[in-house]
This record gives C-alpha cells, structure tokens and sequence, in this order.
C-alpha cells in the first residue's frame, strides 16, 4: 500500500526518506497485532464489567449503574474502533 493513502506524510508533496519509509513499513506490519490485542482487552474489561455489574453491591448502590453504563458504551465505541480497523 502505498504511504500516501494512509496519510503518513507530514506534507504530501514531500517523499519519505529510507528510514521513514522502513519506520511506516514496520508500523504497517505490526499494527494488525496491535489492533487484534487491543480487542482482546476489550473483550476482557467487557467481561470484568459484566460480572461487576451483577455483584449486589453495585446493583443497590444507584450512582454505580450509570457508571457501568457508560463504560459499557465506551467499550462499545471501542470494539466498534477495532471491528473497523
């Protein structure tokens, strides 16, 4: 894939150098890891929420719920991020 269609240059009119292209070149190859593995921790901080969301003690507590809820979205938003990439 060319460096240009992923916005890497600073100024588009500029070519990288060696070293620049070698820095896009590796980032290019780990980024799919990357990516893969934060969706892993996603799915694990889902998890974590969802058992906490059931301990009686969150759920009589009235200010956790929205709390949870929020960070349900978020992690939502996130995978959502993941998913795309």
């Amino acid at each position: 894939m060319p460096h240009t269609e992923i916005g890497v240059l600073a100024k588009a009119d500029l070519p990288l150098s060696a070293a620049k292209a070698a820095r896009v070149d590796n980032l290019q190859d780990a980024l799919p890891g990357a990516v893969h593995d934060l969706g892993n921790l996603i799915q694990v901080a889902a998890s974590a929420l969802n058992i906490l969301s059931r301990n009686p003690q969150v759920e009589g507590d009235p200010s956790l719920p929205p709390i949870v809820a929020s960070a349900r979205m978020s992690l939502g938003r996130a995978g959502t991020l993941v998913e795309q990439t």
